[in-house]
């Protein structure tokens, strides 16, 4: 139903997902962490295949449609040239999209996402993989559409709810709304200031109501899993937040 997941960035290293084993952590999303083959057999068999970790990496869609994976220190390589090899020696099987629009409203650059996204359906094909868009202050509306223009059920959504809360959506409905196209899901919650921003919170506390969620995703039939990727930042939210989602989920059993 679901698996528990970690993002690997800033504050939290791998190393330390490895000692938080005993919390059922299944997947981490990850920098792509190296340029050749060799860096990324070593890796595999040095964390993932040691500790049975599921690696979750990030392809960025620019508005000229280049594909490009997310690498450490800043790197990127294209999917098509370089990237895509990488991604299958290390192992991966969801790959996590986002759309690279700056300012321009997202239906800018819909068309070339959609024409993207169905043109790694054959390399997702070969490599049994599937790919991930993440909402970020995009209408959901764009997203869906987008998602449903393209011709494979290995493209789906990572939806992020504390996304839509700036717009002043109700990230419940929306889950409801994106429903089985759910792959992914961003863990973390947000609150309003009096200066109208938005800013990090515990995920008890803020606009999402991850209980309700969860027990709406727990209750659905899809038959598949749905990857719950916490990012919340440094050790102790992270801890916390891995905790809060264990007890949701006992509860969405039950």
């Amino acid at each position: 139903m679901f698996k528990l997941g970690v993002q690997v960035r800033g504050a939290i290293s791998i190393d330390q997902v490895i000692q938080w084993k005993d919390r059922n952590i299944k997947v981490i999303e990850i920098l792509l962490p190296g340029t050749t083959n060799r860096e990324m057999i070593d890796f595999k068999k040095r964390y993932l295949d040691r500790y049975e970790l599921e690696p979750i990496v990030t392809v960025l869609i620019y508005p000229d449609g280049r594909l490009e994976v997310e690498g450490v220190e800043g790197k990127t390589m294209d999917w098509f040239s370089q990237g895509r090899e990488l991604v299958e020696r290390l192992g991966t099987r969801i790959v996590r999209a986002v759309a690279v629009h700056g300012n321009q409203p997202f239906l800018s650059i819909r068309r070339v996402v959609v024409d993207a996204l169905n043109k790694m359906v054959p390399t997702l094909e070969e490599g049994n993989m599937k790919v991930a868009l993440e909402n970020h202050g995009e209408n959901p509306e764009e997203i869906f559409e987008a998602i449903t223009q393209v011709t494979s059920n290995r493209v789906g959504i990572l939806f992020d709810p504390a996304n839509v809360c700036p717009a002043k959506q109700d990230p419940l409905e929306v889950a409801k709304y994106f429903g089985p196209y759910i792959i992914e899901i961003h863990v973390k919650n947000v609150k309003a200031t009096a200066e109208n921003q938005y800013v990090g919170c515990s995920l008890k506390e803020g606009l999402v109501n991850w209980s309700k969620i969860i027990h709406l995703l727990g209750k659905a039939s899809w038959g598949r899993d749905i990857i719950l990727m916490t990012e919340l930042g440094d050790e102790t939210s992270t801890l916390e937040g891995l905790e809060y989602l264990q007890q949701l989920i006992m509860h969405a059993r039950a």
